[in-house]
This record gives C-alpha cells, structure tokens and sequence, in this order.
C-alpha cells in the first residue's frame, strides 16, 4: 500500500498540475492523479459530510440522501479543514487552462439549438482542498436528524450502497467557449448562455463566449467506512468491501431529489 500524501502536499501538487496543464490535457485526468473524481457539472450541491448512494453506473449518476447538515449537525462547516493555495491562475489565451473531455462537451452543448461548439476551455483560480476530518464525523454523527437516520436506513435495506463526501476540490472558474467558424456575436451570446445553463450556471456572469462560477466543486473523493459508522461502536472488520463508492477519475453526475 503506497503512503497516502499529506493534505498540503495534494494541493500543492494539485494547484501546479493545473497552472502547468496545457489545453489538450482534461482536468478529469488531472484530479484522478490525485484520486479525485470529477463533478459534472462542478457545483455546490456536494459538500465534505453529504450521504450519497449511487442511483445509477452508467453513466455514473450519484444521488443526496442527507445534506451534511442533517448528517452531522449544523456547525460542520465549521469542522472542515480547508487548504487554500496561494497561486491563482491568469486567463491570458487559455494559458494554465485546460479543456473539458470531448464526451462532456458533447453532451453540454448537444441540446444547444444552432450549436457550433467546437470546444471548451477552463481556467481556475483560487483552488482549495476541503476535507472533513475523520474525528469530525465521529463526534457529529451524534447531531444526526431521525430522518437523516431513518433515509440511510431505508436506503440500505433496499441494496443501496451508502457512502460520504469525504473531500472536494474546489475552485472559481471561467469557461471559455469556443465555436466553430464566424458566429455572429448575438447568436454566440444566446448559444452561450445556452451552455452556461446546462453547465448549471444560469444565473452567472456571462459574456457572449465565456462564463464564470464562483467556488464550485470541481474534485469529489467519497469515503464508505466513515459513512457506516453510527455512533456506536465500530462498524465490524470486513463489513466494507471497499473504501471507496466512486471510483477515481470516473464523471461523477449529482441529482438532487
């Protein structure tokens, strides 16, 4: 088993992975390197302390049993431990950006009438690492809501496999949209605010080729031992087949529901 990095060592690793990538390498790649999966689309629905269970593999689709709030009380925020890196990345002709996966273009712009996406570009700033520390979990579970408990149980008793956001990239972030030939400027600001939509970002800063989102979750890394622990006592040896429920650098898509 090869030792696991420190904390500070990840993000810094991280942070200048990203600020040295070059356009053609996908920053799916770059968080499986340091065994993150990506979100897609990045958002804010999937905090450190989340229960989530896995409503579908193909493509994989992972659902919210219970906000972190409702898992492990109301000041969890307050417990995380946050790695902040002190290097932010410049949008000078997509220099230290890299371009979302052609699969993922695809099916963000697809649906987009009159679409002509030929690719899309990333630049982030202000990249951090925010992880729920193990002790936090353990004394929080404590705060956990009867219908937190209850929705894990139900979950569980129908073959759900139930796991925790554990950590999570996160980052602010400009997409750059690139098209296809001579598109007038007004039908790229309509496509382009097409795509800031299936991006999830309808109500954000746009322009007529580019969009911008503020401390999105880019990076998820999910933890099963954590999320079956309940408080009392140690779930037994051998009761979790794995460590993890998402595998490392596997699109990741959030429903909320």
């Amino acid at each position: 088993m090869q030792p696991q990095r420190p904390r500070n060592l990840v993000l810094a690793l991280l942070a200048a992975t990203l600020l040295l990538s070059s356009c053609s390498q996908p920053i799916r790649e770059q968080l499986k390197e340091f065994g993150f999966s990506e979100i897609q689309p990045p958002s804010t629905l999937l905090p450190p302390g989340t229960v989530i269970m896995v409503k579908q593999q193909d493509p994989l689709v992972v659902g919210i049993i219970c906000t972190a709030q409702n898992a492990f009380g109301a000041e969890i925020a307050n417990k995380l431990v946050k790695s902040a890196s002190t290097t932010s990345m410049k949008s000078s002709s997509l220099e230290g950006s890299f371009d979302l996966a052609a699969d993922y273009v695809k099916s963000v712009s697809g649906s987009v009438q009159g679409s002509s996406v030929e690719s899309i570009g990333v630049t982030m700033a202000n990249v951090a690492l925010n992880e729920l520390p193990d002790d936090a979990v353990m004394s929080g579970v404590k705060s956990r809501t009867p219908e937190c408990r209850d929705a894990i149980k139900l979950r569980r008793a129908n073959g759900a496999q139930v796991s925790m956001v554990k950590s999570v990239v996160a980052a602010d972030v400009t997409y750059m949209i690139r098209y296809r030939g001579s598109v007038d400027a007004a039908i790229r600001a309509d496509m382009t605010k097409q795509v800031a939509a299936r991006l999830g970002l309808s109500g954000a800063a746009a322009s007529e080729s580019s969009v911008t989102g503020k401390h999105l979750y880019w990076g998820i890394r999910d933890d099963m031992a954590l999320a079956a622990y309940e408080g009392v006592g140690l779930p037994a040896t051998g009761t979790i087949s794995r460590a993890r429920l998402i595998e490392p650098g596997k699109p990741v898509l959030v429903v909320a529901d």
